[in-house]
C-alpha cells in the first residue's frame, strides 16, 4: 500500500522499521519476550517513549492528532517485526475509544490524557463468561446507591487485565441486548481482583486474564453511555485493526514461504517453479493484497467522515482477512513439508497464531449478523426471539 501513502506517512512508517531494528528496542524486545504470561513493559515504554501511543487520539487528548490511517501504518510495522506489546496497544486502543467516543470532558481529561501519553495503561474488558456478544446473557449487574453506582460481575481473557491503571468494563442496561454503557474502574478499587493469566496456546508476554468485580462502587459519572447513533459505530476501528493484525501474521508467513521455496530445490530447481506451488504462491499473495486494500480503505472512509461505510466494511475485513489468513499460514506451513511442523521454522507457530485473531472480539459468524443488519437483515435469533 505505499503507493497510497503521503510522504509524511513514508517517513512515519522509516521511523518505526528504524525504532523497531534499534538495539534498546531490540534489548527491550527480547526481555520481554522471555517472560511470557507478563505484562511486556519495556516494550511498552519504548513505544510510549517514542511517541507510539495514541496516535489517532487529539492532541488536546494527550495523542498524536493522526489519521486512522496513519495509526494502522504504524501498527502494521509493528506487526511484521512481532513486537511484544502490539497485543497490549490493542487492548489498550480498545478502551481508550470508549473513553474518547463515550466519555465526558472531565473522563477525558482525568483518565483518557495519560493513556493516550502511555503513562497509564488502560484495557477494555468486554468478554463476559457466557461470551463477549451473547449480551441477553451477560451476568455484569450494577445498582445506583446516592452518588455512586455498585457493579458485580466478572470479564474473562481481558488484555492488561491486572496491569491496566484504567479498566474500562463493558455493561448492558438491566433487560437490554446490547453493550450500552461502560464502567470506569481504576486499578486498586476495592472490591476489583483477579483470577490470574490465562493460558495461551502459545505463550506470550500478555496480561491476558480474568477481572473479578464484587460490589465494586464508583462514581455515577464513571458510568459512560453512549447515544444508540454510537453503540457499535466506532467498535468498528477494534475490528479492522484486528483485521490488519491478522494480516500481518499471513504476511510474514507468507514471506517465509517464499523464502523456502527459492532455496530448496526439486531436481536442481527452486521449489517455487513447480506449477502448483507457484499457483499457491500467487494465491495467498493475491489475498494478502486485496485484503490490505480493503483494510486500508475502511480507515481512509473512516478518517473523511463516511462512517456507515467504514463500519461496514471493517466488519466484512475482521470475517474474511482472518479466515483468509487462517488459509494462508496453512498453505505456508504446508509449503515448507515436514520442516513445517517444527516450532523453528515458525510457519506452525504463525498458523496457531493466526486463529486468535479469528476468535478474538467476536467470531467470523457474529460479524456476518452485523453485516447483514446494515442491509436490513435482521436476525431472528437475537434478543431471545424464537
Amino acid at each position: 500500500m505505499s503507493y497510497f501513502m503521503t510522504d509524511e506517512q513514508a517517513l512515519l512508517k522509516e521511523s518505526v522499521t528504524q525504532f523497531c531494528q534499534a538495539p534498546d528496542t531490540l534489548e527491550a524486545i527480547a526481555y520481554d519476550n522471555a517472560h511470557p504470561g507478563e505484562f511486556p513493559r519495556k516494550s511498552w515504554d519504548a513505544l510510549a517513549n517514542a511517541g507510539l501511543i495514541g496516535m489517532s487520539i487529539p492532541e488536546e487528548y494527550g495523542g498524536q492528532g493522526q489519521t486512522v490511517e496513519t495509526e494502522l501504518i504504524v501498527s502494521e510495522v509493528l506487526g511484521t517485526f512481532g513486537y511484544p506489546a502490539l497485543a497490549n496497544l490493542a487492548g489498550h486502543q480498545l478502551g481508550c475509544a470508549v473513553l474518547y467516543y463515550w466519555g465526558s470532558e472531565d473522563i477525558k481529561q482525568k483518565y483518557l490524557v495519560p493513556c493516550a501519553k502511555g503513562e497509564k495503561v488502560c484495557c477494555g474488558a468486554a468478554t463476559d463468561p457466557s461470551g463477549s456478544f451473547n449480551m441477553t446473557e451477560w451476568g455484569i449487574s450494577y445498582r445506583e446507591e446516592g452518588d455512586e453506582v455498585v457493579i458485580n460481575g466478572q470479564k474473562v481473557v481481558v488484555t492488561n487485565a491486572d496491569t491496566a491503571d484504567v479498566k474500562v468494563i463493558f455493561g448492558k442496561e438491566e433487560g437490554g441486548n446490547t453493550q450500552s454503557c461502560a464502567f470506569v474502574i481504576e486499578k486498586g478499587t476495592p472490591g476489583v481482583s483477579n483470577g490470574g493469566q490465562e493460558g495461551m496456546l502459545i505463550p506470550g508476554p500478555t496480561d491476558w486474564g480474568t477481572i473479578f468485580l464484587e460490589d465494586v462502587h464508583i462514581p455515577k459519572e464513571n458510568v459512560l453511555r453512549g447515544g444508540p447513533e454510537k453503540i457499535n459505530m466506532w467498535t468498528a476501528l477494534g475490528f479492522n485493526a484486528g483485521a490488519l493484525m491478522s494480516l500481518t501474521i499471513g504476511q510474514t508467513a507468507f514471506n517465509l514461504a517464499m523464502k523456502y521455496t527459492s532455496e530448496r530445490t526439486n531436481s536442481g530447481r527452486p521449489l517455487n517453479q513447480l506449477q502448483k506451488v507457484a499457483h499457491r504462491l500467487v494465491d495467498m499473495a493475491t489475498v494478502i493484497d486485496i485484503c490490505k486494500a480493503s483494510i486500508y480503505t475502511a480507515a481512509r472512509l473512516w478518517d473523511e467522515g463516511r462512517y456507515d461505510e467504514s463500519v461496514r466494511l471493517s466488519f466484512m475485513n475482521k470475517a474474511f482477512t482472518t479466515e483468509q489468513m487462517s488459509k494462508v499460514t496453512h498453505d505456508a506451513t504446508v509449503l515448507h513439508g515436514a520442516v513445517g511442523y517444527n516450532p523453528q521454522t515458525m510457519v506452525s507457530v504463525l498458523n496457531a497464531m493466526v486463529v486468535s485473531t479469528e476468535i478474538a472480539e467476536c467470531p467470523p459468524d457474529i460479524l456476518r449478523d452485523m453485516i447483514a443488519e446494515t442491509y436490513g437483515i435482521d436476525p431472528v435469533w437475537k434478543a431471545g426471539r424464537p
